[in-house]
């Protein structure tokens, strides 16, 4: 179907289910649509390339089209690259990292905080000051606990206790990102 559909949801549609197969040959199958016309198949490609692949070679055309996509006009499409790039793809690079980086002060929230997220995940140090940054505005999000764990640096611990007064108790993300952040010196 790949090879003859040209509506775009239907092409949107097999990518989706192809992606839910979680074999490396459906991902790869998928990655020629990342350049298509129609944000909804780019935004499917993004979604269903994070997981499947097992080889080196694989994952390396699956990175580089999330790179692409994490360029992307569609605001939608460049969240759910930068999250798969940053978040399930389990990848780590020079390029994966300057890619994520230059999402940090990306224009959508969703996609900047992945990035973020991305970064820390991989210790890089530019995700530190936009970590403290999430930590103290006024909207505080779990991407910005789970970046702050990633990073585990204690000078987020003044941060995470400040959000433990009001945040939900019980909540293991907040708990373990508490515990990495715990200046044991």
């Amino acid at each position: 179907m790949l090879n003859t559909e040209t509506d775009p949801a239907v092409i949107a549609a097999v990518i989706s289910a192809l992606g839910h197969t979680c074999e490396e040959e459906a991902c790869l199958a998928v990655l020629a649509f990342a350049g298509h016309r129609a944000d909804k198949v780019r935004l499917a490609v993004a979604q269903a390339v994070g997981i499947g692949t097992e080889t080196i070679a694989a994952q390396n055309l699956v990175a580089q089209t999330l790179i692409e996509l994490s360029r992307d006009p569609s605001d939608e499409v460049r969240d759910w690259a930068t999250f798969q790039l940053g978040s399930i793809l389990e990848l780590d690079s020079p390029a994966i990292r300057e890619a994520l980086a230059e999402r940090v002060n990306d224009e959508y929230a969703d996609a900047r905080n992945e990035a973020v997220v991305g970064l820390a995940l991989r210790k890089d140090p530019r995700a530190f000051a936009p970590t403290l940054e999430m930590l103290t505005s006024e909207w505080v999000y779990s991407l910005a606990i789970e970046a702050a764990g990633a990073l585990a640096d204690p000078r987020f611990a003044p941060a995470l206790h400040a959000i433990a007064e009001w945040w939900d108790q019980g909540d293991a993300l907040l708990d373990d990102a508490l515990a990495a952040c715990v200046d044991t010196n």
